[in-house]
């Protein structure tokens, strides 16, 4: 059962939906991107698989002590969703992991390895990733319950009201005047550009899902005012390429935005608040632990010591300041 079909049954019954525990102020980012770890991923993802000790692959290519095998390779590509057949791609792809090692070799001849600034980010990546493994234990939130989304989409109108004009459109770009005949005829039935696409290759189809409409080329704006739901355009040309139109849905500035529109939205705030509350809750835990067994001792002028020892624990990610 969707969610529309869902809010038209709680309408009917005239069932009051008690507001769920996430009806407070959402804070939109818990987490910022941690910079470390994000260069931990990029280095993982240039150099790949070291492959040191395993004879029995097939060697492309060695610097130094490193090699890269033929299965790593292929492997990485993969993961990466890239064509791990594509010659270009592998070449690329070798090359890269050539010039970085080389450079890593050069680097460690010249006794950077050593330098002592390494291991300072080391250790602070190594903290970052255990708050993170500990947070990700630790706030574990369950996914809100239809009942949950409907409900703060009823209660919060004014978050989901749009702004502007929009419509939902499918634009297909066609070779020729004739060709778009044979498209806007496809159209009558068709509801989805993919579906089109099955039916004429030879076509470009650009579904944006809502569009304001604004941002529209004016040639296209003037073509679907006068146009009925789920009606196509004559074939037009404009900036020498021949277009058919369809018109998918259409909702004026003011309009409440349909429930299936944000569901995802929606989820998304409320397991963010939710784990918000629970992080709180988990600092608040460990302060009044901390005092109890005396783990923390701060040295500061009596009016701020206090005011950290009993103030609301400050929800934004401090991992990446330097003690």
């Amino acid at each position: 059962m969707s969610l529309h079909e869902k809010h038209a049954i709680i309408e009917k019954s005239s069932r009051v939906q008690q507001a769920p525990p996430y009806g407070k102020t959402i804070i939109r980012s818990i987490y910022t991107t941690y910079s470390g770890l994000l260069l931990v991923w990029i280095l993982i993802s240039i150099i790949g698989c070291e492959g040191r000790g395993k004879s029995d692959k097939i060697e492309l290519a060695r610097v130094g002590k490193e090699v890269l095998y033929r299965s790593d390779l292929t492997e990485k590509l993969n993961g990466m969703g890239l064509d791990s057949e594509s010659e270009e791609i592998r070449n690329q792809y070798l090359n890269m992991w050539v010039d970085r090692h080389l450079m890593l070799y050069e680097a460690e001849k010249r006794g950077f390895d050593e330098h002592p600034e390494i291991e300072k980010r080391i250790q602070m990546l190594r903290e970052e990733m255990m708050i993170n493994m500990m947070l990700d234990a630790e706030l574990d939130t369950p996914e809100p319950s239809d009942e949950d989304i409907i409900t703060y989409w009823q209660e919060h109108p004014a978050e989901f009201t749009r702004s502007e004009d929009q419509v939902r459109i499918i634009v297909a770009n066609c070779p020729n005047r004739n060709y778009g005949w044979q498209v806007r005829n496809a159209m009558d039935e068709a509801r989805k550009g993919t579906e089109i696409i099955k039916l004429h290759t030879d076509i470009t189809i650009d579904t944006t899902g809502w569009v304001n409409v604004s941002r529209l080329p004016r040639g296209i704006v003037d073509r679907i005012s006068k146009l009925r739901v789920n009606d196509p355009t004559l074939p037009f040309e404009m900036d020498s390429h021949w277009m058919v139109v369809k018109l998918i849905a259409r909702a004026g500035n003011g309009d409440l935005r349909d429930i299936e529109e944000v569901e995802d939205e929606i989820r998304a705030r409320l397991v963010a608040e939710e784990k918000t509350e629970r992080r709180i809750d988990l600092i608040t835990g460990l302060r009044r632990e901390a005092r109890r067994t005396g783990t923390v001792q701060i040295s500061l002028q009596n009016e701020y010591s206090a005011q950290i020892d009993n103030s609301r624990p400050v929800v934004s990610d401090t991992t990446n300041m330097e003690p």
